[in-house]
């Protein structure tokens, strides 16, 4: 049987294109320190060495308007759950940015705190299923007005 692979190599070059342009809204001193694979997070921001923030990043390969027409943003609500605790247990905002068209597009930002207590639902089978535990969990759908925030635009 054959491990499943959850994160490509093309994965990691979108999430790393991804960190390069979310890092311009940062202040010049602020380092995107890659957490060790399994974490709550991706990145721990440090700035003069000290963490000012943890943030998960989601890359889509579509633009965001078209995923705005399948409706909510969908988000494991794990993940929710996960950036909460570490947020609230060390006393460090967290943020989880969604990066659209593979880094090259739109980026909306949602705070996992403000995100709590939002019903779950089990999503429908995608045409990517792998039989899997974790595409059966539940997830929140984002609204992407009342959740989410837009952060950069596309690049031209």
């Amino acid at each position: 049987m054959t491990t499943p692979v959850l994160e490509t190599t093309l994965d990691r070059a979108a999430e790393v294109r991804s960190v390069l342009r979310l890092s311009a809204l940062y202040s010049p001193d602020a380092v995107f320190n890659r957490m060790p694979d399994f974490c709550f997070c991706d990145y721990a921001v440090t700035d003069k060495g000290r963490v000012v923030e943890f943030v998960e990043v989601k890359t889509r390969k579509e633009p965001h308007f078209v995923v705005m027409g399948y409706g909510g943003l969908m988000l494991k609500g794990r993940k929710v759950s996960e950036m909460t605790i570490l947020s609230q247990s060390t006393g460090v905002p967290s943020s989880i940015v969604f990066a659209f068209h593979n880094g090259a597009g739109a980026y909306y930002r949602a705070d996992p705190s403000s995100l709590t207590g939002k019903p779950g639902v089990v999503p429908p089978r995608r045409r990517n299923y792998r039989n899997l535990a974790c595409d059966e969990e539940e997830v929140l759908m984002l609204d992407w007005d009342n959740d989410l925030t837009r952060v950069l635009d596309p690049t031209p």
